[in-house]
């Protein structure tokens, strides 16, 4: 059986992950439902699996629109994990969690994604800090714009987040969401 701490944990992981799972739905990628596993010793993963939609970029425009999306969708398991019900959002918490905690991987691919789309959005800056300006600028509005998602959607994210963690029971098993049952 899971501890009461783990159960907690878990919970948090479940909502980390449907703030993925309806980011993308919300951007129209195809999604195949949420999962999750706790280990007592090792930790946990989580999963939203997100079919995403990359045959179909074409030109700049449409690669600047994809990356846009996919830089919010990983910011939205955070900002999920980390906001309440009343739309409160602990950022300070967030950012040791983005720093040292399950959504470094995440950031990491933040910060690659938003490095892809300075160089193609601003393709003749050379100097390093304006560039840093450019990658700070693209970050913030991508930041909030996830965060705007999240928050109007918060109560869908978690109602989805729950169904999930109820089911957690016991260590070392994938318990799953299926498409069927986010209904």
């Amino acid at each position: 059986m899971i501890s009461e701490k783990d159960k907690v944990r878990a919970k948090k992981i479940c909502i980390h992950e449907a703030g993925h799972l309806i980011t993308s739905k919300l951007f129209g990628f195809k999604t195949n439902g949420i999962s999750i596993l706790i280990n007592q010793r090792i930790g946990h993963s989580g999963e939203a699996t997100i079919i995403l939609p990359v045959a179909n970029i074409t030109n700049n425009n449409e690669l600047i629109g994809y990356l846009e999306k996919r830089i919010q969708i990983l910011y939205a398991g955070v900002i999920a994990e980390f906001t309440d019900l009343n739309k409160n959002f602990d950022d300070s918490s967030a950012l040791i969690d983005w720093k040292n905690g399950g959504g470094m991987v995440d950031y990491a691919k933040i910060r690659e994604l938003t490095h892809v789309l300075r160089n193609i959005k601003y393709p003749k800056t050379s100097e390093e800090n304006k560039q840093q300006l450019e990658l700070d600028k693209l970050d913030k509005v991508n930041f909030a714009n996830s965060v705007q998602i999240v928050f109007e959607n918060i109560r869908e994210i978690h109602r989805i987040g729950k169904l999930l963690s109820d089911k957690v029971l016991q260590y070392d098993i994938t318990y799953n969401l299926t498409e069927g049952e986010l209904l």
